[in-house]
C-alpha cells in the first residue's frame, strides 16, 4: 500500500465511523490496514533491534517459567486430548498397514498360484 491508497483508507473508515456503520467490509479494511500498520510497527521498529527481540524474549521466557503450574494447569486438557487423538490416529494407522499387508499377502498368494498354473501348463504341453 502506497501512501495514498493508506489515505483513502483512513479517510474511510473515518467516515464509517461517523456515520455508525459497521459493514462487514468497513470492518475487513480496519484490520488489514490495522494489520498492516501492525507489521510495519514490529518490523521496523523492534525486530531491527536485536536488543529488543533479546529483550522480549527474556521476558517471556522469565513469565512463562514464573507461571509454568498454571500453565500446564491450563493446557492439561488440551495435552490429553493430543495424546487421545494421537492414539487414535496411531490404531487407525496400523489398522490400515495391516489391511495393506493382507492385500499384498492375496496379491503374491495369487501371483505364485498363476505361476503354478503356468508352470503345470508347460511341464503338460512338453510332454
Amino acid at each position: 500500500m502506497d501512501k495514498k491508497m493508506m489515505e483513502n483508507c483512513t479517510s474511510m473508515m473515518n467516515a464509517m465511523m461517523k456515520g455508525g456503520h459497521s459493514s462487514g467490509a468497513g470492518m475487513g479494511m480496519m484490520a488489514a490496514s490495522g494489520g498492516l500498520l501492525g507489521r510495519r510497527f514490529i518490523s521496523r521498529s523492534i525486530l531491527s533491534r536485536p536488543l529488543a527481540v533479546f529483550s522480549i524474549g527474556a521476558t517471556v521466557g522469565a513469565l512463562v517459567y514464573k507461571n509454568r503450574a498454571e500453565i500446564m494447569k491450563a493446557f492439561e486438557p488440551v495435552v490429553k486430548e493430543a495424546v487421545k487423538t494421537s492414539a487414535r490416529t496411531g490404531d487407525a494407522g496400523k489398522d490400515f498397514i495391516q489391511e495393506q499387508r493382507e492385500r499384498l499377502s492375496d496379491i503374491i498368494a495369487e501371483v505364485k498360484e498363476e505361476e503354478e498354473e503356468e508352470a503345470k501348463q508347460q511341464a503338460e504341453e512338453s510332454d
